[in-house]
This record gives C-alpha cells, sequence and structure tokens, in this order.
C-alpha cells in the first residue's frame, strides 16, 4: 500500500471534486476546507460520499463524515477505510 495507494487516492479525490464542482483540479489542496473554501453543502457532500464509495469500493456510515472537514481529512479516511478493508 503504502504512497502509491495515497497518490491514487488524491488524484481520484482532485477528479470528483473537480468533477462535482467545477474548478481545475489544479486549485485543489490539502488544506481546503469543504464548506469554508469549497461551498460544499450537506447535499454536495452526500453526493460526494456515494462517489467515494462508487470509486473505492468501501461504504461510509452515516455518521463516517462527521470529522471530515478538509480535502486532506478525505484522504485520510479513505486511506484509513482502505487499510482497514485490505488488511
Amino acid at each position: 500500500m503504502g504512497d502509491e495507494l495515497k497518490k491514487e487516492i488524491r488524484d481520484k479525490i482532485g477528479e470528483i471534486l473537480s468533477n462535482r464542482l467545477g474548478i481545475d483540479i489544479g486549485e485543489i489542496n490539502d488544506e481546503l476546507k469543504l464548506k469554508e473554501d469549497l461551498g460544499i453543502d450537506s447535499f454536495d457532500l452526500l453526493r460526494m460520499i456515494f462517489d467515494v464509495e462508487d470509486v473505492f469500493g468501501i461504504s461510509v456510515p452515516p455518521d463516517g463524515g462527521e470529522d471530515i472537514k478538509t480535502v486532506g481529512d478525505i484522504h485520510s479516511y479513505i486511506y484509513r477505510r482502505l487499510s482497514e478493508r485490505d488488511g
């Protein structure tokens, strides 16, 4: 796993955010706050969770996104879930 998986996650999340929000993928970084910087509301977040579940083959529990505030948080969450799943 490791660095290769982290890069794959970063690339795929960048694509999801770019497609959903219509922003340039080059503008996306770990420090961006989902609500304040990207204007993501609860409906957008729900759609993104569905995208993440489809792309990464994981399920996000209803309370799974509560601690996710930044793009970096998304990366960390997905990496942790994939690591748990794949051992």
